[in-house]
């Protein structure tokens, strides 16, 4: 069985989303289509249900809009590992490699033996670099993928990414937005903020990448927007009751972001309900 405790999630650079809701993850490669499946993972309370649930939506009359991804849910002893459209997962256990491909045609679903070493799920066609000092704890963030890896063998991969193809234009990153549960949001993009933010037009036709809060009763659907403008970092309450708020280092008193946006200087703190984000500036390599 994956425990949090046992297991990090380090996220690949690139598009697409990586959710996580307890010990279930889930990359969907298409950020546009990713509606669907993340509202199966929301909505479904138990995980042993979970496989069944992508199944019906994989496969039913509207499976030429599900958009490819791959799943690993732990129920009981079993780890299943779902995957469907050109995904792969690269499973590693005492130094044998097991690749599995996933098909646009059904579901693959297997069972992975829990003693694994690593695990890693992307896509077959883009070359996949994780970031090493990531951990996803829960929510929704950017990324091309994931690798679930016993933390006693996350030494072996704490190296420099290797550079990107000439092919692969990444775009300017004026820092990030760290969260006190550990994922990291990079500030090359727009977010909205919200309960469910799937449902705002800019998440749907991909301008902006969902930060997802469903467990907070404080937080509103869509609630706030974060916005990058010359290397600013602009935030927008989204007309909520429960108001969105920054501070920075060292003030005692939370100051409201009302409908226009506000900058959200580097070092500063971005309260939502009960999550705390902070914009970080990674300094520049001398």
């Amino acid at each position: 069985m994956v425990e949090q405790k046992r297991h990090c999630v380090a996220i690949g650079r690139g598009e697409g989303l990586v959710a996580r809701k307890g010990d279930v993850l889930m990359y969907v490669a298409d950020t546009a289509r990713a509606r669907s499946l993340l509202h199966v993972l929301d909505s479904t309370t138990h995980p042993q249900a979970l496989p069944q649930e992508l199944a019906t939506l994989a496969q039913g009359p509207n499976s030429d809009t599900v958009p490819p991804f791959g799943a690993l849910v732990p129920t009981g002893d079993a780890l299943h590992l779902l995957l469907h459209g050109e995904v792969i997962a690269d499973i590693e256990l005492g130094g044998s490699h097991h690749r599995v491909s996933g098909s646009s045609r059904s579901l693959v679903h297997e069972t992975v033996d829990p003693r694994f070493d690593r695990i890693t799920i992307c896509t077959a066609t883009t070359t996949f670099v994780p970031c090493a000092d990531t951990d996803l704890v829960a929510g929704v963030v950017p990324g091309a993928g994931f690798v679930l890896q016993l933390r006693v063998a996350r030494a072996s991969v704490q190296q420099q990414p290797p550079p990107a193809p000439p092919t692969m234009r990444a775009r300017p990153v004026a820092g990030s937005l760290t969260a006190d549960d550990g994922a990291v949001y990079p500030l090359d993009r727009a977010y909205v903020i919200g309960r469910n933010p799937m449902i705002d037009p800019a998440v749907h036709n991909a301008s902006a990448s969902p930060i997802s809060l469903p467990d907070d009763p404080q937080v509103s659907r869509v609630h706030a927007y974060v916005t990058v403008t010359g290397g600013q970092v602009m935030v927008r309450d989204a007309q909520t009751a429960g108001g969105t708020y920054i501070a920075a280092p060292g003030d005692q008193v939370w100051t409201p972001v009302g409908d226009q946006p506000v900058e959200l200087k580097p070092g500063c703190y971005l309260r939502i309900g009960q999550k705390i984000l902070t914009h970080q500036v990674v300094a520049p390599v001398q």
